[in-house]
C-alpha cells in the first residue's frame, strides 16, 4: 500500500511491524538450517548474516598519513592540532559506521 492510499497510517505501520515480527522466529530457524548447509557459500552467507546482525561485523581497515610542520609550532599548538585531527578522524569513522 502506498503512502497516498493509507500506507503511512499508524495502524497500517503497526500491522506491518506485527507481521514482520511474526516472521522473526521462522527466519531464525531457516538461518540455522542454512548455517548447516553442505553448500559452503550458503553456509558462509548465513554465518556472516548472524555475526553481522549480532554486532560482530568486521571493521574496515583505514590508514591515515599526516605531515605536520613541527619546527615552527609550540607544544600546545601541536597538541591542539592533533586533537583537531583526532576529532576529524572520529567524525569520519562515525560517518562510515552510519553508512554501513
Amino acid at each position: 500500500m502506498c503512502r497516498v492510499h493509507g500506507g503511512s497510517a499508524p495502524q497500517v505501520k503497526a500491522k506491518a511491524l506485527e507481521r514482520l515480527k511474526a516472521l522473526q522466529d521462522p527466519a531464525i530457524t531457516r538461518l540455522e538450517q542454512l548455517i548447516g548447509s553442505v553448500q559452503e557459500q550458503v553456509a558462509l552467507g548465513a554465518i556472516k548474516d548472524v555475526l553481522d546482525r549480532t554486532g560482530l561485523k568486521p571493521t574496515g581497515k583505514l590508514e591515515h598519513s599526516l605531515k605536520v610542520d613541527t619546527d615552527s609550532k609550540t607544544e600546545d599548538q601541536l597538541k591542539a592540532r592533533l586533537a583537531e585531527i583526532a576529532a576529524e578522524w572520529e567524525q569520519e569513522r562515525k560517518a562510515r559506521v552510519h553508512a554501513d
